[in-house]
């Protein structure tokens, strides 16, 4: 008699619950991403002036939260990178299915 839950289905020595966790870490580290960047608009980009976001190609989408436009460009890419890929780097190492 197997003491295992009888709804959890197994691939090889993976569950699908092990995997739905990995997703779920996923959606909260992309969770994070979004404040991040939205925090950081806040704080650096809606300073940025007009000739200093030419020279970053800041690309502005026509989509407002909270009275800030959603903004891209270089400098936010690398910030963010800087400061998530250690956390995406484990995430991927973490891959159930590997």
């Amino acid at each position: 008699m197997s003491l295992t839950n009888p709804c959890e289905k197994r691939l090889g020595n993976i569950s699908l619950i092990q995997i739905k966790e990995w997703r779920n870490t996923g959606h909260s580290i992309s969770e994070e991403m979004v404040k991040y960047e939205w925090d950081y608009r806040k704080k650096i980009c809606s300073k940025c002036i007009s000739s200093k976001q030419k020279e970053l190609k800041c690309f502005k989408v026509n989509n407002f939260v909270g009275g800030l436009q959603e903004t891209y460009c270089s400098k936010l890419e690398n910030a963010r990178t800087k400061k998530f890929s250690s956390k995406i780097e484990i995430f991927f190492d973490e891959y159930p299915l590997r």
